[in-house]
């Protein structure tokens, strides 16, 4: 290209700048959306992945129902592709801080493994120190925290009876967050409501468990890899398979070691008791004994004292006799004596010494007496204390044989509660169920999930935007090109007669738009590869956690969007161009010849026509007589007016989904999930009892896989235990017609993103795979509408014929009341129930899917705002463009006299009718490019709703009238400053 042409296109540039500027912010705007929003997901993919590999997050997650042991982790890490393993302590409780309960997940510390970023303070040194969560804003500013002290409240001890915790208190020394927990969601816990608050990390000895609540697995070649990409998946899924070898093995191991060590326990606990219960009998036999012969004895006494009283009574009536008969002699002889004395008539010396013989032997006779009456009295003493002591000890005696009676009971019952204990233990062992790994990725982890499928979305976003950003860019430039080398034709011809080849002259004015390109690309893709994903990433980050956002300078998606960008302006600058210089070098140096005057359609519609003045017929001629210029303007503002709707219908096809599924699909608000069916009757009677709940249903769920060459979904089988009212916790609504669908014993019911995905209409068959890798066919009978998730519905009978016995493992509950007092309440009693496992509450899972979707909003709201810019910038090109080729005509109205509204009102009527043509055929588009954007965005377990509200047509077309006015009012400054007299002279 020569020195001239090249400085004749930099004179040009200076001469026509408006139009450069025009053309050169359409690049900025193509090149910079398209390269931003491209690299958005590129960028938070890279973030993501250095997060979670500064943190050395787990690409593998081991949990079991019986917990894990150092063998699990020693076969885990001879597993080939296996980097390391660490068990990892966690544990739910309750703790108070600032007088505020909650419910906290308490994780030990480990530097190795998922190490959370400090944000505030210091990590924990000693073990009454604890880091706390960066989200619970309960408490405060973070920085508030540091120093105050959590207390655990509730007393949790092991199956020794020990204490879990070796800290009641816990020193706050620093705020972190978690690359466990990247979003919102802290998940579930089998403690009150359900729900845990917040996390804590503490030192590995405050958590005092004989075993691993989790294993964290690190994969050989993972971390150098980008997270969830196609590479990563291709290393970590084989070593998945290879733990899922080896899982079967370890379950039983560690199924048999919980039952031997609770068998030893029991046979040692049995041996014990045994031994005890031998040793009390024995002392009870001694102890009966003991009493048997007290009482032997107190019997022998008795009967001895019985004795010596008989023979005392005895002894005291013969002496008695004795006396008698001794008192009657003397009596005899005395009166003997006295009939000798009366006979003798005196009393002589012999009867006087009679006498005297008589009244000693009476007096000896009375010593006697008074003396065996004092031994008789002694005796009697005797026996009437030996009875006293006799009874003293029998009553002694009695009491020691309550007191043994008590203690024999005593002892007999606290060995028949050991003995119960112990048979009751043995029945629990035969309740252990078999242990359950499971084993999880990333995409297990309910934020990362969201945050992949943000990334997806992200991605299929800039696949459909830009385009039509092009399209808008192709069709402006094409007129902006159209229209300067049309004003240039004369130039053209010049250049050409001068001996100028075609490539010469085309290539000025691909220069031109090469300038445009790289200047506006350049500038557009420095700027949005850092202002756009810093926006997209700020309005994800009131969802989710990553303390880095990491921006790259992306050239090579910036190379390519300037490289479309140029194809594009470029292209269409050389179709115009080649088209011109097809003709002869004197027929361009020429003005073109005006078209021939014609009617148009409306002015043989003679009633109609003289009915519109003057003003009225110019700009209905004006429409006709420019309609490629028409064309494009109403196709500008059509794309640009489509491209707001389907920013405000992507918001209104997603912001309703939580409602639609936890309201009009689900009706129950509450999930009861049994680990075994024991206290099932308690908590029927309790839900049936309490005026807050107004229905509960029980049925049976698993998780089962449908997959064919391309697909693989977990989908979630529910099994009802009766089908009646049935629809009042869950609304089946066929996905077309909408009326009710009922469940049948003939076949099942699937959920309509279900269908979709694999193909499946109604009477086919539906293939699943049990957890067990058991295949089982169903008829399909009705297909319903469903929003989030995968589901199959199966009668009780069909499923007990086909796979094997129901057993409810979940309760749905609705309540009656709204009150979170009461509900917590009713959560705390149902979990003290014999069974349950967890409580769900379906406001938690409305939170966390409305946070994923709100995140889409915010993208939305990027696409709204460049939209409208694309709206502004077309709006004004196309009018520059308008005065331009205009121009003569707009200056011979001012000579004419019209006065400068009336010169606005001559060219703002035709911009006010192509925007309202513009309006509603964009409205049209917007509605079909809607469903196209939604089809591309639909993540697998989500069905969008596909509902543009009419609030959001209005907008659209609101904010696409009012650019047209701004647009108006900056043409009227344009307008005056047209010079009259230049306007007028000869183009020659």
């Amino acid at each position: 290209m020569k020195k001239s042409l090249i400085k004749n296109s930099f004179k040009e540039i200076s001469k026509t700048k408006r139009r450069f500027l025009s053309i050169l912010i359409m690049a900025f705007l193509g090149v910079g959306f398209y390269s931003g929003l491209v690299a958005c997901s590129p960028d938070m993919q890279d973030s993501l992945d250095k997060y979670v590999d500064k943190s050395n997050m787990y690409d593998i997650d081991v949990i079991s129902t019986l917990g894990l042991t150092d063998e699990d982790i020693n076969a885990i890490k001879e597993i080939d592709g296996v980097e390391n393993a660490y068990g990892i302590q966690s544990k739910d409780t309750f703790i108070n801080l600032n007088d505020k309960e909650s419910i906290c997940k308490v994780i030990e510390y480990n530097e190795n493994i998922n190490k959370p970023e400090v944000i505030y303070g210091r990590l924990p040194e000693n073990s009454d120190e604890c880091l706390l969560d960066e989200k619970y804003s309960y408490f405060g500013s973070s920085e508030e925290n540091i120093g105050k002290i959590i207390k655990i409240e509730n007393e949790d001890l092991d199956e020794n009876d020990n204490p879990i915790f070796t800290q009641k208190e816990l020193k706050i020394v620093g705020i972190v967050d978690s690359p466990l927990y990247i979003s919102s969601e802290r998940g579930s816990s089998s403690l009150g409501s359900g729900s845990i608050s917040l996390y804590i990390y503490c030192k590995e000895d405050v958590i005092n468990l004989d075993y691993y609540t989790e294993i964290a697995v690190q994969v050989k070649g993972a971390k150098e890899l980008v997270t969830n990409s196609n590479e990563y998946l291709a290393v970590v899924n084989p070593v998945i398979q290879k733990i899922e070898m080896i899982k079967e093995e370890r379950q039983e191991a560690r199924y048999n070691s919980l039952v031997n060590d609770a068998n030893k326990k029991i046979d040692d606990a049995q041996k014990e008791y045994d031994d005890k219960k031998a040793e009390a009998d024995q002392e009870l036999a001694d102890a009966e004994q003991k009493i048997n012969d007290a009482k032997s004895e107190l019997d022998n006494s008795e009967n001895k004292l019985n004795k010596s009283e008989k023979e005392l009574n005895q002894k005291e009536k013969d002496v008695a006799k004795q006396f008698e008969t001794a008192e009657q002699q003397i009596e005899q002889y005395e009166n003997q004596i006295n009939a000798m004395i009366a006979q003798i008539g005196m009393e002589t010396p012999e009867i006087t010494a009679q006498k005297e013989q008589i009244q000693k032997q009476k007096k000896e006779l009375e010593t006697q007496k008074n003396t065996a009456n004092n031994q008789i009295a002694s005796g009697r003493k005797e026996i009437e204390d030996g009875r006293k002591k006799i009874k003293d000890a029998r009553k002694e005696l009695e009491e020691n044989e309550q007191e043994y009676n008590d203690k024999k009971a005593e002892a007999e019952e606290k060995l028949a509660d050991a003995q119960s204990k112990i048979d009751d233990a043995r029945a629990d062992i035969t309740k252990i169920e078999k242990a359950k790994w499971y084993i999880q990725d990333r995409t297990d982890n309910t934020g990362y999930s969201n945050i992949f499928d943000a990334i997806k979305t992200m991605k299929n976003i800039s696949k459909i935007f830009p385009v039509i950003f092009y399209l808008v860019a192709i069709l402006i430039s094409l007129t902006s090109m159209t229209r300067m080398i049309e004003e240039e034709r004369i130039e053209i011809g010049t250049l050409k007669a001068l001996g100028y080849t075609n490539l010469q002259i085309i290539s000025k004015y691909i220069l031109y738009a090469f300038l445009a390109c790289i200047i506006g690309g350049f500038l557009g893709m420095t700027l949005c590869f850092y202002i756009l994903p810093k926006i997209v990433w700020t309005l994800y980050s009131m969802v989710y956690t990553m303390p880095h956002f990491y921006m790259t300078y992306r050239l090579s998606i910036g190379l390519m969007g300037i490289l479309i960008a140029f194809i594009c302006i470029g292209g269409a600058t050389l179709i115009v161009a080649y088209r011109e210089l097809k003709e002869m070098p004197s027929v361009l140096m020429r003005p073109k010849a005006p078209k021939n005057g014609k009617r148009i359609f409306m002015e043989r519609i003679t009633f109609l026509w003289k009915r519109f003045n003057f003003s009225q017929k110019v700009t209905i001629r004006n429409i006709f007589r420019y309609k490629k210029r028409a064309l494009i303007t109403i196709i500008g503002i059509a794309g640009c007016t489509g491209l707001m709707l389907a920013g405000f219908g992507i918001r209104d096809s997603v912001i309703d989904i939580p409602n639609l599924q936890f309201g009009e699909v689900f009706k129950y608000d509450t999930s009861i999930t049994l680990s075994n069916t024991d206290g099932l009757k308690q908590i029927n009677e309790y839900l049936q009892n309490n005026d807050n709940v107004e229905i509960s249903k029980e049925l049976y769920a698993s998780s089962v896989t449908v997959s064919n060459d391309k697909l693989n979904y977990s989908v979630t089988v529910f099994v009802p235990n009766t089908s009646e009212k049935f629809n009042e916790v869950c609304n089946l609504k066929d996905a077309k017609t909408g009326e009710n669908l009922e469940i049948s014993n003939e076949g099942v019911i699937i959920t309509d993103k279900l269908a979709d995905e694999f193909g499946i209409k109604k009477d086919d068959e539906i293939t699943v795979k049990s957890s067990d890798d058991i295949e089982y066919k169903f008829k399909v009978v009705g297909i319903t509408k469903n929003y989030v998730d995968h589901y199959i519905i199966i009668s009780k009978e069909l499923y007990e014929s086909k796979v094997g016995k129901y057993k409810t493992n979940m309760i749905w509950v609705n309540l009656k009341t709204d009150d979170k007092d009461t509900q917590s309440k009713i959560f705390e009693d149902i979990l003290n129930f014999e069974g349950v496992a967890s409580v769900s509450v379906m406001s938690t899972f409305v939170k966390a899917i409305s946070d994923m979707l709100n995140t889409m909003n915010y993208v939305v709201v990027v696409l709204i705002v460049t939209s409208a810019m694309l709206d502004f910038v077309v709006l004004y090109n196309l009018a520059n463009i308008n005065i331009g080729e205009r121009q003569r005509e707009i200056a011979t109205l001012k000579v004419l006299g019209f006065y400068d509204k009336e010169v606005d009102n001559y060219i703002n009527k035709e911009n006010v009718i192509f925007t309202i043509i513009g309006i509603a055929l964009g409205l049209v588009f917007g509605t079909f490019l809607t469903s196209a954007i939604i089809s591309s965005i639909e993540i697998d377990r989500l069905r969008f709703t596909r509902n543009i509200l009419t609030s959001s047509y209005i907008w659209s077309a609101i904010i696409t009238a009012s650019f047209s006015f701004i647009v108006n009012k900056i043409i009227h400054f344009i307008l005056k400053k047209i010079d009259m007299i230049e306007s007028l002279k000869s183009v020659e």
